[in-house]
């Protein structure tokens, strides 16, 4: 029987989110996908054969935002077409898309599965109005998917019950990751590659602080690719990069490549050697909230991870057989583990095999496709 999904999210789809393009594009047949949100952009890397755009009416556009109206007339235009296709569930991504459309789960008379993913865990610590809100949503969820054991145990201290949550990780087009094991002969610069947005949970400065600990004693190339976007705290968490680099002395080590398509990404992650990736819990509380899908792509094709015990990373990784961890917002860590890498460099091999087996094993996106649609037929009480 074909399973109908409405994937809920407000925008269809940041480059940021490509893993979310690969799941709703990997799924066994037996489910049909219609992914529907309030706007769109990166269409020409991200089209989905059913995507249904419900603001593209001026009027509707204008009443949605109107302060009061904006929750009532986002559903009435989900609902109105969600009728062309009749989904047998709805899927929201993000737990504040999961609020906003509880009106329209209501109204369709389906199951909703939530999927949280990081910000949305920690708005709640920033906005007491959303705890009251996560309240009236896990009350009607029907299940809650989370990427770590991490994750979903702040989940239920925010209210949910233990029997709602379901352990989901998101998966990796590991076929077009081809494995090829780093080496570094020590006689040519070691390349560090860090990928990411401009915000503060990234950790970049401590990245950049603890290259600065080590470069007077290896001869470094730094690759940083990411940006800051229009909100205050990125600006700021960009200034901050910005004086890291220059205390450090590493402008003449360092290539500030911007935000790039995922595919000149990884193109570059081949030539590098190491993936510096140090995650912080933000002082706003805003967090991975669950894994690091970079990071585990990165481990995919070969490259050595250094990263902090920050949230469900090292579940995420496999443990510490499989990368190298620090504490949160310790350069001085992050240098040895870093120093060690340097010191042990002809023996990455063990340990990049393990990281690679372990993401063919775990975060295969067909073999998560195929989970997901289990979850979906569990919730519709369908036979499994």
């Amino acid at each position: 029987m074909t399973i109908r999904v409405a994937h809920i999210k407000s925008n269809w789809l940041p480059l940021s989110e490509n893993w979310l393009y690969w799941l709703v594009t990997r799924m066994p047949d037996e489910v049909e996908d219609h992914v529907m949100s309030e706007k769109t952009c990166n269409l020409d890397r991200f089209s989905v054969k059913h995507l249904h755009v419900i603001l593209n009416n001026p009027g509707l556009r204008l009443l949605a935002g109107v302060r009061g109206l904006r929750r009532a007339i986002r559903c009435y235009a989900y609902a109105h077409i969600a009728q062309r296709f009749s989904p047998h569930l709805i899927h929201s991504h993000f737990g504040f898309t999961g609020w906003q459309t509880l009106p329209l789960a209501r109204q369709l008379r389906v199951p909703h599965v939530i999927s949280f993913y990081g910000i949305d865990v920690s708005v709640p610590e920033r906005e007491k109005t959303w705890r009251n809100r996560y309240h009236e949503l896990f009350d009607q969820a029907a299940a809650i998917l989370c990427q770590g054991p991490h994750m979903i145990e702040r989940i239920i201290a925010l209210g949910a019950r233990r029997e709602q949550m379901r352990l989901f990780r998101l998966g990796i087009e590991i076929d077009h990751l081809p494995y090829r094991p780093r080496t570094w002969t020590g006689v040519e610069p070691l390349r560090v590659l860090i990928a990411a947005r401009f915000v503060e949970k990234k950790g970049i400065p401590y990245a950049l602080e603890a290259l600065t600990r080590i470069a007077s004693r290896v001869s470094l190339e730094i690759h940083l690719v990411g940006d800051a976007d229009d909100s205050v705290g990125s600006q700021a968490e960009k200034l901050r990069i910005t004086d890291a680099i220059e205390r450090g002395g590493l402008a003449d080590r360092i290539f500030c490549h911007g935000m790039m398509p995922y595919e000149s990404l990884i193109e570059l992650a081949y030539r590098c050697h190491v993936f510096l990736s140090p995650s912080v819990h933000a002082v706003d509380g805003d967090s991975e909230g669950g894994g690091l899908m970079a990071a585990n792509e990165m481990a995919a094709t070969g490259m050595p991870i250094v990263t902090t015990t920050h949230c469900d990373i090292p579940y995420y990784l496999g443990g510490e057989e499989n990368a190298l961890f620090a504490p949160e917002r310790d350069s001085h860590a992050l240098a040895d583990r870093l120093f060690t890498l340097v010191e042990n460099r002809g023996d990455w091999r063990p340990m990049l095999d393990r990281a690679r087996k372990h993401v063919e094993q775990s975060y295969n996106v067909v073999k998560q496709g195929e989970e997901l649609a289990q979850i979906y037929r569990e919730v519709l009480g369908f036979p499994i």
